[in-house]
């Protein structure tokens, strides 16, 4: 017996028979969910990476299965019963077992999902978002779920309600979708990291076989679930049988790639316009709406957050703090710059939009703790005012810390150990000293934030007197990377796969602890400075001598290996400045000038 997969991954995509579908490109993601809202068969939330492939814009149709069964002779359908749910041959085929959607795949070329391909495609590019649009609840426009709220009884044509980033269609409602994988409940709790599939699959004698007692997995929700659980990009299901096929079960096709062929590219999605129009004076808080010809697929900017993401829109809002503001886009077939006047708000800094920093405005704020479990060398809590400074938005990464070394000819770390902790470019650099961080920063022209800066910043601008970066509410996996593999990252994760504070800083809670440039003093806020305090040496002093330093230095913000405690804004830990850790990394600041 021949496993399945092996078979089809082996054939090469073609031209006619790409037609109609979206590349979901190569890479990483966090699959389940975690919260009130999930089951426990969607726990524990965990990474997996997934190949590159094709998948179905739209759910196969009653017009497209007739073919099949013209061109096959396979077992036709009740296509009275199937009327009845979906009228038309652009209506999504409904009444179709696994049996059945198999042998469409197969006719067809192509092959049905793994649970992880399809939910990583439903994902859009989003991520720890519930839904394939983003987090708000369905209402009848984004999806044919819920009775007849959205206009429909039963199914919709394939294609009525908004694509998702990578421009699929219905991948929430209309019908449940059939994937390869066999249900189990607790798969995701030792599921591979690499492509998993949960059961066997088999090919005999080029005839498709599999255990009919064995549930296989539905996914997406349908017209008829009557709550969110069903639409939500987590949810799962699975069929009893596989052999039974109800008005409520669909499905659509993937197509593998082979990287030893000549690869097919994805066709080329171009920028249309943007509004507010390029070139114009804008407010500091403005909101761009930007529109492609197609769905972008994955995207990033360099200034701004990227807020929502659907069919061919992308919305980008502020703050910009930049008087003159160069707007970089990047997806994944094309870039795109656009530039705007800023009128920012009297008695703020003009940011000179250092690249990837965000500027944090000058002001006074309540630094430490005052709650009962605080640690002693958190209390009391005081004012302090601090300078405006620019910081990173990200922790200093793999990638730019290896350039450094390959610049300046630093003394290497130990790799092999640094892998293990965080094995890509996209991941925060560990296994720094003090030292190392200082020599990094000095290379780039910036420096280690103070101990006052690094809590200024953490605080975003808004969260006065709080526990943590997003307020009083317990960590959890969708806040932050601590306390073990609860949140799919065993160690450190890629920067920025959580959610960015209120200044739009990513990971200050949590994945590595970052170093300051104080020294650690357990009584330093018994008496301190009031404005721009930093404990030990003056920080021109600490710049010019780095390597002379030997007191124990402060970091912050805890890390993958961290307790909920160790991730409030205000707690403070300590190490040797020549000490380098698998938790330890760093970010920098740049004075304003």
């Amino acid at each position: 017996m021949v496993c399945l997969l092996s078979i089809l991954i082996a054939c090469e995509p073609q031209r006619d028979v790409l037609e109609g579908m979206a590349l979901i490109p190569a890479g990483e993601f966090r699959m389940g969910s975690i919260g009130a809202e999930a089951d426990g068969d969607e726990q524990p939330l965990h990474r997996v990476y997934v190949d590159a492939f094709y998948i179905d814009k739209y759910e196969i149709t009653v017009g497209e299965y007739k073919q099949f069964i013209k061109k096959t002779g396979h077992d036709a359908p009740d296509w009275d019963a199937i009327a009845k749910y979906s009228p038309t041959d652009e209506h999504p085929i409904a009444n179709v077992t696994w049996y059945d959607a198999v042998a469409y795949a197969e006719w067809a070329g192509k092959r049905l999902p793994t649970e992880a391909e399809w939910e990583k495609a439903a994902r859009g590019g989003l991520v720890g978002k519930k839904y394939s649009w983003g987090d708000t609840t369905p209402n009848g426009t984004q999806a044919n779920l819920n009775g007849t709220e959205d206009g429909y009884e039963f199914t919709a044509p394939v294609g009525s309600f908004p694509a998702n980033g990578y421009g699929l269609h219905d991948m929430a409602g209309n019908v449940q979708e059939w994937c390869l994988d066999a249900y189990q409940v607790t798969f995701y709790e030792n599921s591979p990291k690499d492509n998993p599939i949960a059961g066997e699959v088999y090919m005999t004698d080029g005839t498709l076989s599999a255990n009919i007692m064995i549930s296989r997995v539905l996914r997406g929700g349908s017209y008829l679930n009557m709550s969110n659980k069903s639409g939500r990009v987590a949810g799962r299901s699975g069929s009893e049988f596989a052999a039974i096929g109800t008005n409520l079960t669909g499905f659509r096709c993937v197509k593998p790639i082979n990287l030893d062929e000549e690869k097919v590219e994805p066709d080329t999605v171009k920028f249309v316009s943007v509004n507010p129009p390029s070139g114009i004076t804008i407010q500091s808080d403005a909101i761009l709406s930007i529109t492609f010809d197609g769905p972008p697929g994955e995207i990033k900017a360099n200034r701004g957050r990227i807020t929502s993401s659907a069919n061919n829109t992308v919305t980008i809002t502020g703050p910009f703090r930049s008087k003159d503001l160069i707007l970089k886009i990047d997806w994944m077939t094309g870039t795109h710059t656009l530039t705007y006047t800023v009128k920012i708000p009297e008695g703020a800094i003009a940011e000179l939009q250092p690249e990837d920093m965000v500027l944090i405005p000058a002001g006074e704020f309540q630094m430490g703790s005052k709650d009962a479990e605080a640690d002693n060398s958190e209390q009391p809590m005081h004012p302090v005012y601090v300078d405006a400074f620019y910081i990173d938005k990200h922790e200093v990464t793999i990638g730019q810390y290896r350039r450094f070394i390959r610049e300046t000819g630093h003394h290497p770390l130990d790799w092999d150990n640094v892998f293990t902790y965080s094995p890509t470019d996209d991941h925060p650099v560990v296994g720094v000293s003090w030292h190392d961080a200082m020599a990094y920063a000095a290379w780039i022209g910036k420096r280690l934030p103070t101990e006052a800066e690094w809590e200024k910043a953490t605080r975003g601008g808004n969260l006065i007197s709080k526990k943590y970066v997003w307020g009083n509410t317990a960590p959890d996996a969708e806040k932050c990377n601590f306390g073990g593999s609860a949140d799919g990252y065993e160690y450190a994760a890629p920067v920025g796969s959580f959610p960015a504070n209120g200044y739009g800083l990513h990971d200050m809670a949590g994945n590595v602890w970052e170093w300051c440039l104080d020294e650690f003093q357990s009584n330093a806020y018994s008496n301190p400075p009031r404005k721009n305090p930093v404990v030990g040496e003056s920080i021109t002093y600490l710049i010019s001598n780095s390597m002379d330093i030997k007191t124990e230095r402060v970091l912050r913000g805890g890390s993958w290996f961290s307790t909920s405690h160790d991730v409030q804004v205000a707690t403070r830990f300590k190490g040797s400045p020549s000490f380098r850790g698998s938790f330890v990394g760093f970010r920098c600041v740049k004075d304003v000038e």
